[in-house]
């Protein structure tokens, strides 16, 4: 039998990591959501694509974070509508269900 589980680390995190997961506890503005991501991760993942594709993108306009594939789909029309037009779309809590 071969185990592909992740396994168990065989020593602890070094003291200084684990007092800076402390303190990073103790940091209220730590418990939300990012909506947009930070600036400093949009313009790596504009970087990327510049490297990878030769893409411009702007990182302030252009690159979104999400926080998984519901998100995407809730924010997808917001890449393709305008203020004022009217769009069937998805809600967003039930991907696959249709406004009615």
């Amino acid at each position: 039998m071969i185990n592909l589980g992740v396994g168990s680390p065989a020593r602890p995190p070094a003291p200084h990591i684990i007092e800076a997961m402390h303190r990073g506890l103790d940091k209220l503005d730590n418990y939300r959501y990012t909506l947009v991501g930070s600036l400093a991760l949009r313009q790596a993942v504009a970087n990327w694509y510049h490297n990878r594709f030769g893409v411009e993108l702007n990182p302030e306009h252009e690159v979104l974070v999400l926080m998984g594939s519901q998100d995407g789909l809730a924010h997808i029309a917001l890449a393709y509508i305008n203020p004022g037009d009217i769009a069937l779309t998805l809600i967003p809590a039930t991907p696959f269900m249709p406004l009615v």
